[in-house]
């Protein structure tokens, strides 16, 4: 996926995992098509664990139930049971019952949600 013009990005890769942050105004899919390129690098690099932060994102709506449903199911199928998935995003975009994170396990993809980066990447690398 190219940038959009208006999106600022990091990638770090470290030992044990790789970092991506993304800071912009999007739309919700231009959201979930960044995460998904974040993930195909950490996957070409042969990274098994991956912190997205996507706090500074904006420009979309807290996603509704079927979106978080249909994005979880294309970040597990995506995946193809090759990552650990960290993703951070601002404290109203999480849904309590984590519907997204239960929908992303269930279908192959171990992963959570937190709006605090310390918190994701302790999550990250428990068992490593």
């Amino acid at each position: 996926m190219e940038l959009p013009a208006n999106v600022e990005q990091q990638y770090e890769a470290h030992q044990a995992y790789s970092v991506a942050r993304f800071k912009g105004e999007v739309t919700l899919w231009q959201a979930v098509e960044l995460v998904e390129s974040a993930m195909t690098r950490a996957m070409g690099e042969n990274t098994a664990r991956l912190l997205v932060s996507a706090a500074e994102l904006t420009g979309f709506p807290s996603p509704n139930v079927a979106d978080r449903y249909f994005i979880a199911r294309r970040w597990a199928q995506h995946a193809k049971g090759r990552l650990k998935l960290a993703l951070v995003i601002r404290y109203h975009m999480i849904d309590p019952e984590r519907f997204g994170v239960v929908v992303a396990r269930n279908e192959g993809l171990l992963a959570e949600v937190s709006d605090r980066e310390d918190e994701a990447l302790a999550w990250l690398l428990e068992g490593s």
